[in-house]
């Protein structure tokens, strides 16, 4: 049996898995550490766990995604069938939508200002659904933003829309990001003129090379040409497979 598991490992190796795994006995693990901090959600009931006192503010409510695994789920059936067809595997995005990206081929078809709507209405802020349960003592204000922060005596001081403020040991900011390639750092200024772009992010062909032959972009700078689902893992498979096809085909 070969599962993958989310985990958080910190500064002295020690890991904690994020999710709940029952085995009929040890097994063999290997741990592959990832070049990115947990998520802001794994952190705040990990921290409320530990005994913290956590408040998440958030612009709006707290978006659940996937399955909750504490909640049973009928594995035939109707209901079954019926989430199979609505549901690809990689559960990105909404109905109806969520098959269109789990189409790259297609998706890089459509005109741009749809794609651009498709991914925004994909790339939702949310968290994943097996830690509702671990959110008992967390507390959530939502519907507000930050106006402000300033440290007043050892501590962080938040003012919040609506007039409230509220004091903090620590403050953990969640706030997304965009991409640019231009602030990677590693492409000289000669080569990013050469690259036709689209918000910061280049333009692809169906190989994943930009307008500079050659120079090919996978990962999260891909999106705005293949679609959501390269933001995640599971957009690698069909990444590596027509990247690999572009590249025999370019071989002299």
């Amino acid at each position: 049996m070969i599962r993958t598991v989310e985990a958080v490992i910190d500064e002295s190796g020690s890991v904690r898995l994020l999710e709940g795994v029952r085995l009929p006995g040890p097994r063999r693990a290997l741990v592959t550490i990832l070049e990115e901090p947990p998520a802001v959600s794994n952190e705040t009931a990990l921290l409320s766990e530990a005994g913290a006192g956590v408040e998440l503010v958030a612009r709006g409510g707290v978006r659940w995604i996937g399955r909750d695994p504490s909640r049973s789920a009928p594995t035939s059936g109707l209901a079954w069938a019926l989430r199979k067809a609505a549901v690809p595997p990689p559960e990105v995005g909404p109905p109806h939508l969520n098959w269109l990206i789990e189409a790259p081929w297609l998706y890089r078809r459509l005109p741009e200002d749809v794609r651009e709507s498709i991914a925004a209405r994909c790339l939702l802020p949310a968290a994943s659904a097996w830690l509702r349960a671990r959110f008992d003592r967390v507390r959530v204000t939502s519907g507000v933003r930050v106006i402000s922060a300033r440290e007043t005596g050892g501590k962080v001081e938040l003012r919040l829309s609506g007039g409230r403020t509220a004091l903090a040991d620590h403050v953990l900011l969640g706030t997304g990001f965009h991409v640019d390639i231009a602030k990677y750092g590693l492409l000289p200024k000669e080569v990013l003129e050469r690259i036709e772009r689209t918000g910061g992010s280049p333009r692809l062909d169906d190989g994943y090379q930009s307008s500079l032959p050659g120079l090919h972009f996978v990962g999260s700078s891909s999106v705005a040409s293949h679609g959501p689902l390269m933001r995640f893992v599971w957009g690698s498979r069909y990444t590596t497979r027509r990247l690999t096809q572009a590249l025999r085909r370019g071989r002299p």
